[in-house]
């Protein structure tokens, strides 16, 4: 694909203006845009700039009504963070599309390529996360797509894989639960 096309119109006429390109920063797209799901296109990029390079993915929802979905995602986001959960950085939230940090690898990926002791930490980890999610009002928790940045686990999905916070969801079993999404995920090859 054409460079100039990659920085000009990537996430449309004001890419540039958007994610502060510079006329001399390099912009390189990874993967194209392409559906992730049922809720969204995504496409992972890195821009090199003359202190930084970020490595960030685009995210734009393609259900109904998109703008008020990325609402409802980033309401979920800061519910999240709020109960401490890791999420990725956000860099911008412009309509039905969000752009943020892209964590490099998939939970199961940094799990397999951990040594024991950072196993028993990820485990560790995940089952607070779910603990935690619950705790934060969510109850229809499917994790199958948590990330790592290597010692940790970052929810990257907002949608409906976590389900809709409630009030006073029953967070219990939390800590039973967690361990049996964790092993569904370990197991899964």
């Amino acid at each position: 694909m054409d460079q100039a096309y990659n920085k000009d119109l990537f996430l449309g006429p004001n890419t540039k203006e958007l994610l502060s390109i510079g006329d001399l920063d390099e912009l390189e797209v990874i993967h194209d845009w392409q559906q992730l799901g049922s809720e969204t296109f995504a496409s992972e990029f890195i821009i090199r700039k003359r202190r930084e390079t970020l490595h960030l993915i685009a995210k734009t929802c393609i259900k109904t009504c998109p703008t008020q979905v990325v609402d409802e995602w980033m309401e979920r986001r800061r519910l999240l963070e709020g109960n401490d959960v890791k999420v990725p950085g956000l860099y911008l939230r412009e309509g039905p599309t969000i752009v943020e940090e892209f964590i490099d690898y998939g939970f199961k990926e940094a799990y397999l390529l951990a040594n024991n002791s950072l196993k028993k930490s990820l485990e560790n980890e995940f089952i607070e996360t779910y603990e935690k999610t619950m705790a934060a009002g969510f109850s229809n928790i499917f994790l199958h797509d948590a990330r790592s940045r290597g010692k940790d686990i970052v929810l990257v999905d907002m949608g409906e894989d976590i389900g809709c916070p409630q009030l006073s969801a029953d967070d219990s079993r939390s800590h039973e639960l967690g361990i049996v999404a964790l092993r569904n995920i370990l197991r899964n090859r």
